[in-house]
């Protein structure tokens, strides 16, 4: 070839790459480099490729559709809130006023601090008295695998064992209190009931202790209790709750669990408390006028407040109501003989004492000492000496009964 001929193959090529550069510019297509392809000529003589710019180094041309590198993108900026809410104060800032320290709670004469165990304890009882019968079931058996009155639950027990397991523990816990009556106490009813009877054949004196007298009361009681409560057991053991809560004087003393117990007699304070609130109504209604003598004389409002003070069925017509009162009258005058013949209850313990209390109408705070208990029961014993002076101590105790 020659050289004019290798002169006209260059320009046509520089022309071809002109036009292709023309062309992608038109398009809005930005290249960033163009190389030409190497063209071999037949004498062996090979052309440099040339490397072309869409654009002039260090210069930038606005294009339709311009690719913006990935790490020239501002991030956003964080938004701004123009109302902020105010800012939660963190636990470890401390108040600028921090509050006062707890005052100490001044304790009035004869009173008494109560351990945490035993505020522990009260503050539990109150809180099963509003349970249901369902709920209180499950927390009567907590309490009583808890005192070891019943075994506990294996572990790893089934859903049918455990079912399995708490109907044999209430089955042997019920023959117990059962064979109790019906074993023990019998018993003992019947050695008491021999040593009166050959007392009074070799003619002494035959008297029974305060114990003695009030075993025999219970164990009667349990008697006339006894078939009701088996027939239920063995026809509908699911209503045994439902009587705890709401007729507990059907059940036999040996057949009620700690909790149970606890919880009638927590209800049975409370009635007593709301009874004597009552009386002291009435008896301020009727202040100018005389105090009533006699039970015959109690007005149906105020016969109906005493006998929820001594803790009788509040239930029937008014003489009715006024028949139990004076029985359980002559019930505390043969008790106070026995009292008074055995000290003025000096050899009572603290749960005796409280007991011998809330059966003659008067229900103290439980933080009262032993001491202060025995000075009530003596002060009852010196001045109950008839039907009516034991009802007028009742009335004058809840008409000066401060109601917290």
């Amino acid at each position: 070839m020659t050289a004019q001929g290798l002169k006209s193959t260059s320009l046509s090529v520089h022309s071809f790459s002109k036009r292709k550069h023309y062309s992608t510019l038109t398009r809005g297509k930005a290249s960033r480099d163009y190389l030409l392809i190497p063209v071999t000529c037949s004498n062996s003589v090979t052309l440099r490729s040339h490397r072309r710019y869409s654009t002039i180094p260090g210069q930038g041309i606005t294009s339709n559709k311009e690719t913006v590198p990935i790490s020239s993108i501002q991030p956003h900026k964080p938004k701004v809130d123009l109302r902020p809410a105010p800012k939660k104060a963190s636990k470890e800032v401390r108040p600028a006023n921090p509050p006062p320290p707890p005052t100490q709670i001044t304790q009035k004469p004869h009173q008494s601090t109560s351990s945490p165990s035993n505020s522990t304890a009260a503050d539990t009882r109150k809180s099963s008295e509003h349970l249901g019968p369902f709920e209180s079931t499950k927390y009567d058996f907590a309490e009583a695998t808890r005192r070891g009155v019943f075994a506990p639950l294996p572990e790893g027990t089934s859903k049918i064992g455990a079912v399995w397991h708490n109907l044999k523990q209430y089955f042997w816990f019920y023959y117990r209190g059962l064979k109790l009556i019906l074993v023990a106490h019998r018993r003992q009813a019947a050695a008491i009931k021999q040593r009166i009877k050959d007392a009074e054949a070799k003619g002494e004196d035959a008297l029974m202790t305060r114990s003695e007298t009030r075993f025999l009361q219970s164990y009667n009681r349990n008697l006339f209790k006894l078939l009701p409560f088996v027939v239920t057991v063995l026809i509908l053991e699911e209503a045994i709750p439902f009587i705890v809560l709401y007729a507990p004087r059907l059940l036999p003393s040996t057949c009620l669990l700690p909790s149970q117990q606890e919880r009638i007699e927590d209800k049975r304070r409370s009635k007593q408390r709301s009874h004597i609130a009552i009386a002291k109504m009435e008896l301020g209604q009727i202040e100018i006028a005389p105090t009533p003598k006699g039970v015959s004389s109690l007005s149906p409002e105020l016969s109906l407040a005493v006998a929820g003070i001594f803790a009788t069925p509040t239930y029937g017509p008014s003489f009715w109501i006024r028949h139990r009162i004076s029985q359980h009258l002559r019930h505390l005058a043969k008790d106070d003989v026995l009292l008074s013949r055995e000290g003025n209850g000096s050899s009572l313990q603290d749960g005796e004492l409280t007991e011998a209390l809330e059966e003659r109408g008067i229900i103290l705070n439980s933080s009262l000492t032993q001491q202060e208990k025995l000075a009530m029961l003596h002060w009852w014993l010196k001045s109950a000496q008839d039907e009516n002076s034991r009802l007028q101590l009742v009335l004058q105790f809840a008409k000066d009964t401060r109601l917290d």
